[in-house]
């Protein structure tokens, strides 16, 4: 009985001791709590269109970050879930870059444009500039 109680305890002190990560798939575990690069690079943004990117995303929340935007500058986005059926309006909101060009928003609960079978959301993501046409940087994170 007593070698067993030491088996046991043992086992149980050397499996939590050891990080789970130790256990896991060899593949990229992503988890809630941290963001996952969806899409960043550079984008011309004008004011008589669109400038459109198409991400797949897990759901929960969706960080959209503009970078090097003249701070005199300002802009918008839509953000549309894309179906085989079409499109479904997500979100639309307004880019104003603080002075050093950046502006981030963060929209939350997403879960519910997750669907089809690799389980993801596929957001279409347009840009526009109100003012003048200009290069900028866009990262997209969920």
């Amino acid at each position: 009985m007593k070698k067993i109680f030491i088996i046991l305890t043992v086992f149980t002190l050397i499996t939590v001791a050891i990080p789970s990560s130790v256990f896991a798939s060899g593949g990229i575990q992503y988890g809630a709590g941290e963001w996952d690069l969806l899409y960043e690079g550079g984008l011309y943004l004008t004011t008589d269109s669109y400038e459109e990117i198409q991400v797949s995303s897990g759901g929960g929340n969706l960080e959209i970050c503009v970078f090097d935007m003249s701070p005199s500058n300002n802009g918008n986005f839509i953000v549309e879930e894309q179906d085989p059926s079409g499109r479904d309006f997500v979100a639309y909101g307004y880019i104003y870059p603080d002075s050093s060009g950046q502006d981030c928003v963060v929209l939350t609960d997403l879960n519910s444009y997750v669907d089809g079978d690799n389980n993801k959301a596929e957001f279409v993501i347009g840009f526009d500039v109100n003012g003048f046409n200009e290069t900028v940087t866009v990262r997209i994170r969920d």
